[in-house]
């Protein structure tokens, strides 16, 4: 009965029903933003387009720029392009190999591009360097590889599960629940969703708006296991 009322306010202020649907799609794409969280950020998306045409000047203008190599590489990985992540970190890799991001995002981009062995190895180089690099996904990667190998034990297993949970990221956790749901593992599945609805129940305002839809998913899981 209020949204009627409300858009019937809205509709006598505009003027027209359409532009008060605007009016109500723009006000609740706000709300969420800044309160709810549940809708993707497609301003996000923007920005990184615009980031990424940048850098690729960049590196045009000076192919020695490391960082902007590894920026880019990034920037690709994360839009799932990874043949093209790869290129640009083969490129960063020679100038930044002290850095461990750029051997975890390298081993990750030769892993989803069909070249695991080299991937696994650069990956176990960047948590030697630093056993929290990216947030604990990593240790994703580790035990996914384990688990479609079929290689390793529950003990080894274990081991990189407890890695994960001192230096991993609620959206590692998350991504680790669904990992190991995906391979038959409930035990492991569950203690990964209730770590994320551990801590979104803890969290701040505005943390929780960044968790809130991975703890929605996490309850579902949970209770449809």
């Amino acid at each position: 009965m209020k949204s009627i009322l409300i858009f019937s306010l809205i509709t006598y202020l505009t003027g027209s029903p359409l532009l008060a649907l605007a009016v109500i799609i723009i006000i609740y794409i706000f709300i969420d933003r800044r309160y709810i969280g549940l809708m993707p950020d497609f301003g996000s998306r923007w920005r990184r387009k615009i980031r990424t045409a940048e850098l690729e000047k960049v590196v045009r203008a000076n192919p020695h720029n490391g960082d902007a190599f590894l920026e880019l590489g990034i920037n690709y990985f994360d839009k799932r392009r990874y043949r093209q992540a790869l290129d640009f970190l083969e490129r960063a890799y020679p100038r930044m190999k002290d850095w461990p991001e750029v051997h975890f995002y390298l081993g990750a981009a030769c892993y989803e591009t069909g070249e695991a062995g080299r991937g696994m190895e650069e990956i176990g180089r960047a948590v030697e360097m630093n056993p929290k690099i990216s947030h604990g996904f990593p240790y994703i990667y580790m035990m996914r590889s384990l688990l479609e190998q079929k290689a390793g034990g529950d003990k080894e297993l274990s081991g990189l599960e407890s890695s994960l949970l001192r230096h991993g990221s609620v959206q590692a956790f998350f991504e680790a629940g669904k990992l190991l749901k995906r391979h038959g593992r409930k035990s492991g599945a569950e203690k990964f969703f209730r770590e994320v609805l551990e801590n979104y129940s803890f969290a701040s305002p505005t943390f929780r708006r960044t968790y809130r839809k991975m703890a929605i998913m996490s309850g579902y899981y949970l209770k449809n296991r």
